[in-house]
């Protein structure tokens, strides 16, 4: 057999594609990080005017200016640059869906040059079983990081607050609930989006110290005007106290796990009013652990911390939480949450007697 009678009967387009996708990214990033984007939201302009306003070499700037034509981030015609609608919506700064932070932050993380690096680790949580930090296991520790915490408020915008609380909305009791906590809320956006939806609601954001600031939460409540009936509060939810009497207690992708889930299940409990009712917001996986791409990642990325770390099931999510008294009362579905296929689990406090 000749090298010439030897073909592959199937193409290896999707395997050269993710091995490539380093690159791609790098196209996204640098032109992102350079706010090309914002620039040619003004008006369409040459390699050279985009040159001249960011401060580049005109070469390779209009090498990269035309990988972002060939990735359909921009568009090209009469020697002009302009934005596609999707660079426009997304990646244009100051604009309400601005995705830059979360760019940004996605790179340290894959790239392994963060405290970010379990992805950069994979090969050693292989070999040993775990990740072990480089800054030790501070709670709450990624949140201590401005980009990070502008990450979560840009995925949060781009449709899942709004689908989240309009699940919540819908539902009977909410129209009567009078006092909200929204735990690790980081943004305040679901805590404005619900008093928005309810308005005799009066919402608590509780985050970790420094947090709220870093996500500029104060900010987007008085952007939408909810000074008064939103409040921030700053404190450790996993071992301090949060007060008691509220209606609901909402967490939205807050992955707790053992001893440390079992002690915030029984202080929401306590912290519940009568006939009160904890949200809880989170990816979550098939039982046999198949499913989407995003979800088998998540569950992976999960485990790098150690074998007791994982990603829950709905089935599983019900019996931990139900174990500390509480009965679920409805299950809806979010499949195009930002980090992979989500479940918004509705759970009744039952009362002893």
């Amino acid at each position: 057999m000749t090298i010439l009678g030897i073909m592959p009967k199937i193409s290896p387009e999707k395997i050269c594609g993710m091995a490539d996708s380093y690159q791609s990214f790098q196209v996204l990033f640098t032109a992102v990080k350079h706010d090309i984007f914002t620039v040619l939201s003004e008006e369409p302009k040459t390699a050279e005017q985009i040159a001249q306003a960011i401060g580049t070499d005109f070469y390779i700037t209009e090498k990269l200016l035309n990988a972002l034509v060939a990735i359909r981030l921009l568009a090209k015609g009469s020697g002009k640059y302009t934005n596609t609608a999707l660079a426009e919506t997304f990646l244009v700064n100051g604009k309400s869906f601005y995705q830059g932070n979360y760019i940004e932050t996605a790179k340290p993380i894959s790239f392994g040059t963060s405290v970010y690096d379990d992805w950069a680790k994979i090969g050693q949580a292989l070999e040993q079983g775990h990740v072990q930090p480089d800054n030790g296991d501070m709670p709450g520790w990624g949140l201590y990081d401005e980009s990070f915490s502008l990450t979560m408020k840009e995925v949060a915008v781009r449709d899942e607050v709004q689908a989240t609380a309009e699940v919540i909305s819908n539902y009977t009791w909410f129209k009567n609930a009078k006092k909200l906590i929204d735990l690790g809320g980081t943004h305040g956006l679901y805590a404005i989006a619900f008093t928005d939806k309810n308005p005799e609601l009066e919402a608590t954001l509780f985050d970790f110290p420094g947090v709220p600031a870093l996500a500029n939460a104060k900010k987007h409540i008085e952007q939408y005007e909810m000074n008064g009936r939103v409040k921030i509060q700053e404190g450790n939810f996993m071992g301090g106290d949060i007060g008691d009497g509220y209606d609901i207690v909402f967490i939205s992708h807050v992955y707790l796990q053992g001893a440390i889930l079992d002690a915030v299940l029984s202080k929401i409990y306590g912290a519940l009013d009568e006939n009160g009712r904890f949200i809880l917001k989170n990816c979550v996986i098939h039982q046999n652990r198949d499913g989407s791409l995003a979800s088998a990642l998540g569950d992976l990325d999960m485990c790098f911390w150690g074998a007791e770390n994982q990603m829950f099931s709905i089935d599983e999510y019900v019996d931990l939480t139900e174990a500390h008294g509480f009965k679920l009362e409805n299950v809806a579905k979010i499949d195009e949450c930002a980090y992979g296929p989500s479940a918004i689990l509705t759970f009744k406090k039952e009362i002893e007697k």
